[in-house]
């Protein structure tokens, strides 16, 4: 096979980065201001990733570096499409302690909100994905505790959900750390309470106010009530699971399923009426000939003869 070079693929000119450069690229990202931890953002082999480690006044507290610890443990054991993956733990020089997460380009559910940019449709998908997340981490025995919309990303491509910061998320098989802790707005009753066991209620509490916000900008009838069971101070009264939140957002609505009947009924009384008033304004003779089986030969030969004309037996009689 002859090489062509002039249709080969490959990087033009003689501008190709150094090595140093592909393989990593720290700068601040974001920190939280209540918060303990600080995001870096890099470039690794001409990939993005983001780097979490704590801030450097909470660095060399032990209390802070097993909640990072305990965060990278439960969050680098999940794989799922709606969650940010996160990949390895590092102990970079100017860092301290740290883990690398994927890098998602998107908006936190939050900026979606507050800048309006939410529909009907996008909002049933986004709970939804939330719904799948959260099953996802339930069936591990893992309870996220800080699900609010700025822990939620909406990816630019495809509008997916990534659920992100297991920073205050517990599970089974964790018997220290469990604080009362999370964002006070979406923290559950039972949260901030002491020496009471969690179940996956407590998330679903949370999801009930972030539906709630996200109703404010749809204002549908289903999540209204679907938000009002979720967010019950009372956990025995809010759903048992997000599997049965999932049901509820995949069944018709009802009342946009009559709204449809009724208008296809009045669409159908309505012709019918006009039909009627076509019928009315026809012709006498038009009207006699649509009642009648008209056959014109067969109609002919039935029709009684006009007195005037003499039959053929007529004739003979009386000519004898």
């Amino acid at each position: 096979m002859n090489y062509d070079e002039e249709n080969s693929s490959g990087f033009i000119g003689s501008d190709f980065p150094e090595q140093d450069m592909m393989l990593t690229e720290l700068k601040p990202y974001y920190a939280s201001k209540n918060g303990f931890s600080q995001l870096y953002i890099c470039r690794m082999q001409g990939k993005l990733y983001i780097i979490k480690g704590l801030k450097e006044a909470y660095r060399s507290q032990e209390l802070y570096r097993q909640l990072l610890r305990k965060e990278f443990r439960i969050g680098s054991e999940l794989n799922h499409p709606n969650i940010a993956r996160i990949i390895s733990m590092e102990d970079l020089p100017d860092i301290g302690l740290c883990f690398q997460m994927e890098y998602i380009n998107g908006k936190t559910l939050r900026e979606l909100i507050n800048q309006k940019a939410i529909n009907r449709r996008l909002g049933f998908k986004i709970i939804a994905e939330i719904c799948d997340a959260l099953r996802y981490i339930h069936s591990k025995q893992i309870i996220h505790k800080d699900l609010k919309p700025e822990n939620i990303l909406i990816t630019n491509n495809g509008q997916n959900v990534k659920l992100i910061d297991f920073g205050l998320s517990d599970s089974d098989d964790y018997d220290i750390l469990k604080l009362p802790a999370g964002t006070r707005k979406y923290i559950a009753p039972e949260q901030i309470e002491k020496d009471v066991f969690l179940d996956n209620r407590t998330d679903i509490y949370s999801l009930g106010i972030i539906i709630k916000e996200m109703n404010d900008l749809i204002h549908s009838t289903r999540l209204k009530k679907i938000a009002k069971r979720c967010s019950q101070s009372k956990r025995e009264k809010r759903y048992r699971s997000v599997s049965e939140i999932k049901e509820c957002l995949e069944q018709k609505d009802s009342s946009r399923t009559a709204l449809i009947v009724m208008s296809v009924v009045i669409v159908l009384i309505g012709a019918g009426i006009a039909f009627q008033m076509t019928r009315k304004t026809q012709p006498d003779f038009i009207r006699e000939m649509q009642r009648s089986d008209f056959n014109a030969p067969d109609s002919l030969q039935l029709q009684p003869l006009p007195p005037d004309i003499i039959t053929e037996e007529e004739f003979q009689s009386s000519s004898i």
